[in-house]
């Protein structure tokens, strides 16, 4: 009977509580730094490139480089570091807006990799929040029974899909994949709260057309790269962010001061500097990596919170937080 009992505990355990287990990422090689990429704007430096965006370097994936094996790499990490064993995985969830292919998912190409059999597997397309809208989905797994531990997984391979004429986006963006381990029980860093949402005033400030319906039934002058309305998405991501800030910190019953580190999306270094003015967190507090890799788009989040956890201290308050295109919005609140 306390056999029976301790069961049902742990079940009951596993459904009230989900938790960050393990993290791990992913950063291809070769680093890409603004005097290589001025070279085609003789009118601008690379120090101008830095002033305006808050980025010297990004890393590039490799011309043999798929996003299904940058995930891998992180995923093996991941695993490795949350203490589990690969077969128990019940569920993969992968974020990305640059899939292997339009179909199957690279979720499912990562577990044929993994070799996980018949678990649930798909993609999340929410742009540059699509890693926490894994982790919320994950989260929801957990609660409802259907999953113990979930592989969420964020990648993109942006440098693809860039214009190289284009300085709205050729400095922006660089690659990268990251990888976590949510689970129920008791062990881990707690997720206290997942705040989601989408403002379709903002639908066509960062837009890709390719792949897509238009393309696929011959429709004329479809742009196959990334196009951002900077000083549009300037304005409405500082805002989206700062209220998704404060959102998420006021769900988890938290004041400003208590949280330890914001680890913002990393879109570029001007949006966050604002969006810190306008959240009421020092910017002090805003965990910034765009500097040395650039905008990682869905990897960013779980690429930097790997480079502050071994800062980290029992009990430590986190806000985890995007936009992205849609506008999507994404916070979620950790407590180490």
């Amino acid at each position: 009977m306390p056999a029976l009992h301790s069961a049902a505990r742990s079940r009951e355990e596993t459904a009230k509580t989900a938790a960050v287990l393990g993290l791990g990422s992913y950063l291809p090689e070769r680093v890409v730094t603004n005097e290589e990429l001025v070279e085609n704007f003789p009118e601008i430096t690379a120090d101008y490139v830095y002033q305006v965006t808050g980025i010297r370097e990004r890393r590039w994936a490799d011309d043999d480089e798929k996003p299904s094996d940058m995930a891998y790499a992180a995923s093996l990490e991941a695993i490795r570091k949350s203490g589990i064993a690969t077969k128990d995985i019940d569920a993969i969830i992968l974020a990305t807006t640059t899939p292997d292919v339009a179909m199957p998912s690279t979720a499912c190409i990562l577990q044929d990799r993994l070799n996980l059999g018949t678990i649930p597997a798909f993609d999340v397309n929410a742009a540059c929040s699509g890693w926490l809208y894994a982790v919320s989905l994950a989260r929801g797994m957990i609660f409802s029974g259907m999953a113990r531990n979930v592989l969420t997984v964020g990648v993109d391979v942006q440098s693809r899909l860039l214009d190289r004429s284009d300085r709205n986006t050729c400095f922006i963006f660089g690659d990268a994949a990251g990888a976590a381990i949510i689970s129920g029980g008791q062990n881990g860093h707690r997720i206290r709260e997942v705040v989601l949402g989408a403002d379709t005033r903002g639908l066509h400030m960062a837009r890709r057309d390719e792949p897509g319906y238009l393309v696929a039934n011959g429709y004329t002058n479809i742009d196959p790269w990334i196009r951002m309305d900077g000083q549009s998405l300037f304005r409405f991501a500082t805002e989206s962010f700062a209220a998704i800030i404060r959102d998420a910190i006021a769900k988890s019953g938290w004041s400003a001061n208590e949280t330890r580190w914001i680890i913002p999306h990393q879109a570029n270094g001007r949006i966050l500097k604002a969006a810190a003015k306008r959240s009421g967190v020092p910017f002090q507090r805003f965990y910034l990596n765009v500097e040395r890799v650039g905008n990682t788009s869905s990897a960013s989040i779980p690429v930097a919170l790997i480079e502050v956890e071994d800062t980290l201290q029992p009990g430590d308050k986190l806000i985890l937080c995007s936009v992205g295109a849609g506008v999507t919005t994404a916070a979620a609140s950790i407590e180490w």
